[in-house]
């Protein structure tokens, strides 16, 4: 680094945990679409964008990809990394090779930095949690970024002194501040007995501080307060609305100090989705500042050093010494207030409404902490060496996403003792509602408006796992309890009297018991839907061999089987499951009970602790501990009505003091619900596209005729016109997700048909699949065989879909494209023509040639 003013632009980027606590897979949340949800949306719009940011040159066109998090300081949370890297692990891949490529750069010091696990808000937390949040946070890092991270954000960057010491003692060095969090400063000296120099106005950010916990030497953390006014102009008031604007901001910010021979730094931070999701095209105003300054701008001589924390820190240590305001965050001007009662803070809402529920909410959570707390340490006591210290190493198996062999290694480190089956699956439940004892906790549940709103329910969910895993270890009704505090709370919407409500109505019809998950099992096998149970993450559904048939009656559909729900993180829960649908869909049932074999409860259950389990071993009557699937069935051909009663069919047959329990389609996961639903419907939706385009075909040359003319035909023309032509679209998007060959005649005519149909129904699924049939495309031109035709075949495709103004987003394309070029060998193997095919094909996709790295 050379010159005197400094740059480090701060990228929080996070998201909250949003799985289902059972499934481990997030559901589809509809205020998210086109998106499936929340995560993949500001992935497409942020994440992945600011990895593969566009510099475009002179002309327009697409110069170069830049790789944002290479330049600024940043930090993903941990919930958000562990998403990407399941569901985007190419961006995944780049963030991390953008800290090791930006450690190289820097000194050996990489631009990301830790963060508390779960954004729990840390002056709130009691210290045990503080101290699992921090080694959490710091061990999933270690994992992700393959080194120990320098620095840590705390959430809302809420601080205390007790938070900032077990940083330290953790070995992060420093973390970032509001202004506002600073009220005092004074000179670093050995024996720290200068007097505090009260701040009239905001502390000056253009430099670092140490803010000691103790009254050791290295009893401090370094603190970076990020510059007040230019983040906020960042965050709040459209500043990356272009690129010239956002830099001319900071080259104001850095003012005069070169008198007194001080480095000036300017160092910003804001969420991270400021940059592509708040406002479009921020990461391109982003890389187009960075590009500036460190391609642009050393040539002139008039240098902003592009840095980060680490780096700077170790060139110029702390001066001076802060005081901090106990207690203080950046987003709430009442300290912590806004994560625990009606400060005023609040992102809108509607007039008339309050936050009171809020600290019901955090009383209600805290009570179920400290039972949870008591629990687990009396349950483990005699399984674990250190519980708590087991519970803060429990993070390897986390960052492992339940690998077995890691679990193996967590139990021979923390057991006492050589542990049974039912004793591990204790400690597994244990560490599983801990686990759900912290999300629980996570900011967003306090932040929004409403306790009906998506944050906070998802924090109940995450509550109701917990004392699913718990309620068998202790005799008090924990779920009782906990609603006991919501009674107290009184949501905004008029729909939901009390907290009770918002706990009956979002909380409890959203948990999946063992019996349900099964009931998912049966439902998908008896209507062909299997795939949907790929929706599950965590549960693997094995069917017993030799042990389900299935019926074909005149009026219905049966299937009996046994099935075992396996999940990573617990255990294995066998049920058997009896299946029936009315031919025509009027209702599907599903009776699910514990086979009666004598095997112990599954995960979360004891025996005779809930409807459908027993409290001793029993057999099918007239058997010996096997399930005779066919010969039940075969009772059933004989006398159908006895599907009338599909629970008193299992009593009948098995120990009556089995009570099986009853699941209809409203009890299935969204997911698998739809593809039931479609199956239902299915075969009518068949006759009637076959009817109708028959109709269609007869009348379609006088329908054309219509559109010709500028003539609008009748509705019940437009009508039939829009059926066929919909299901002419359904057909080219299976081809296109298949990978299928296209016919573009007859993608033009379906193109052409448009404007008589008026705008495609599912036009958004078209374009989707448009999209992802093209990066087919560019996939296959990595192979030597299929590389002419595929390039041939995109460019031809592009055009096509240019010409017919079917509105597709080339993205993914273009990053596709870009990879190719910056591939040595792939260009030196292409010959001349396939060379300027492709070329032109770049040259569709807006990009300069050739294109730099």
């Amino acid at each position: 680094m050379s010159g005197s003013r400094y740059l480090v632009i701060h990228g929080h980027f996070y998201q909250p945990p949003r799985e289902n606590p059972v499934t481990g897979s997030v559901p589809e949340q509809l205020s998210a679409a086109p998106y499936h949800d929340w995560n993949e949306r500001v992935t497409r719009e942020c994440y992945a964008t600011n990895a593969r940011a566009r510099i475009h040159g002179q002309n327009g066109r697409v110069s170069r990809l830049l790789n944002n998090y290479q330049h600024i300081s940043f930090n993903v949370g941990p919930t958000l990394m562990a998403w990407l890297a399941e569901n985007d692990p190419a961006t995944a891949a780049l963030i991390v090779k953008a800290d090791q490529a930006g450690a190289i750069g820097h000194n050996g010091h990489g631009p990301a930095i830790a963060q508390v696990f779960n954004h729990v808000i840390m002056p709130l937390a009691n210290r045990r949690d503080k101290l699992t949040q921090i080694l959490w946070g710091r061990e999933y890092f270690k994992k992700t970024f393959d080194r120990a991270p320098e620095g840590m954000w705390l959430a809302e960057t809420a601080a205390d002194v007790e938070s900032l010491s077990l940083l330290s003692k953790a070995g992060i060095k420093y973390t970032i501040l509001a202004q506002g969090q600073i009220d005092a400063i004074r000179p670093v000296t050995e024996d720290r007995s200068a007097p505090w120099e009260k701040t009239l106005s905001p502390v000056d950010p253009r430099e670092p501080y140490r803010v000691y916990w103790g009254r050791g030497p290295h009893d401090y953390v370094s603190a970076f307060v990020y510059d007040g006014p230019v983040s906020r102009a960042v965050a709040f008031e459209s500043l990356l609305r272009d690129g010239q604007s956002f830099l001319s901001r900071i080259e104001g910010a850095f003012g005069d100090r070169e008198s007194s021979g001080l480095p000036r730094l300017v160092n910003l931070a804001t969420d991270g989705e400021s940059y592509g999701h708040h406002f479009q095209f921020g990461e391109m105003a982003l890389a187009w500042v960075i590009d500036q300054l460190e391609r642009i701008r050393p040539k002139s001589g008039d240098a902003i050093n592009v840095t980060n924390y680490g780096e700077f820190l170790a060139k110029y240590p702390p001066r001076m010494e802060a005081r901090l305001v106990e207690n203080s965050s950046w987003s709430c001007a009442h300290g912590v207030e806004r994560w625990r009662s009606d400060c005023g803070c609040h992102t809108g809402g509607q007039a008339g409404w309050n936050q009171k529920w809020r600290t019901p909410l955090r009383d209600g959570l805290n009570w179920l902490r400290d039972h949870l707390s008591f629990i687990y340490e009396r349950t483990l006591a005699d399984l674990l060496t250190d519980p708590w210290a087991a519970r803060d190493a429990y993070v390897d198996v986390l960052a492992s996403d339940y690998d077995p062999s890691e679990k193996e290694r967590f139990l021979a480190q923390q057991a006492k003792k050589s542990l049974s089956k039912a004793e591990s699956l204790t400690v597994w439940e244990q560490m599983e509602a801990q686990l759900m004892g912290q999300y629980m906790f996570t900011s967003c549940g306090w932040f929004f408006d409403d306790l009906t709103g998506l944050e906070p329910v998802q924090n109940l969910r995450y509550a109701h796992r917990a004392i699913n895993l718990t309620e068998k270890y202790c005799d008090q009704d924990l779920a009782e309890g906990l609603v006991a505090f919501l009674r107290q709370a009184e949501p905004n919407d008029p729909a939901y009297r009390t907290g009770e409500d918002v706990w009956d109505k979002l909380v409890l019809p959203h948990h999946l018991s063992e019996s349900r998950l099964s009931a998912h099992w049966a439902a998908a096998k008896l209507m062909g839907a299997t795939e949907s149970l790929g929706q599950f993450k965590y549960q693997r559904f094995l069917e017993a061999d030799g042990q389900s048939a299935e019926l074909d009656l005149e009026q219905c559909r049966v299937t009996l089987g046994r099935v075992t729900v396996s999940d990573p993180r617990l255990g294995e829960s066998p049920r058997i499951c009896l299946a029936h649908c009315p031919i025509g869909g009027e209702s599907l049932r599903v009776a699910v009970f514990r086979p009666p074999n004598g095997q112990g409860p599954g995960p979360g259950q004891t025996a005779g602790s809930a409807p459908g389990h027993s409290s001793g071993p029993s057999s099918p009557k007239g058997t010996d501990n096997e399930f005779p699937a066919s010969r039940f069935l075969s009772r059933v051909r004989e006398n159908p009505d006895l599907l009338n009663d599909p629970a008193a069919v299992v009593r009948g047959f098995v120990d009556p003091a089995l009570a099986p329990e009853i699941f209809g389609l409203e009890d299935l996961n969204p997911g698998v619900r739809k593809a039931i639903l479609t199956d239902l419907v299915g075969d009518f939706f068949r006759d009637l596209k076959a009817y109708t385009e028959k109709s269609f075909n007869l009348c379609s040359d006088i329908l054309v005729k219509y559109s010709d003319s500028h003539s609008r035909p009748d509705w019940l023309s437009r009508f039939v016109f829009r059926v066929v032509t919909e299901a002419k679209v359904a057909s080219f998007i299976q081809k296109m997700k298949k990978g299928e060959k296209i016919n573009l005649s007859k993608l033009a005519e379906l193109a052409n048909e448009k404007e008589t149909a008026g705008s495609f129904q599912n036009e958004p699924v078209l374009t989707q699949a448009a999209q992802e049939y093209l990066a087919t495309l560019l996939n296959l031109a990595k192979t030597p065989g299929a590389r002419p035709t595929a390039i041939r075949e995109a460019l031809d495709f592009i055009a096509f879909l240019k010409q017919n103004r079917l509105p597709v987003d080339f993205w993914e394309a273009q990053n596709l494209w870009h990879a190719l070029v910056m591939d040595g060998q792939f260009l030196g193997a292409l010959e001349r023509e396939p060379r300027q095919t492709f070329r032109d094909l770049g040259e569709a996709l807006n990009f300069e040639w050739p294109t730099s790295p």
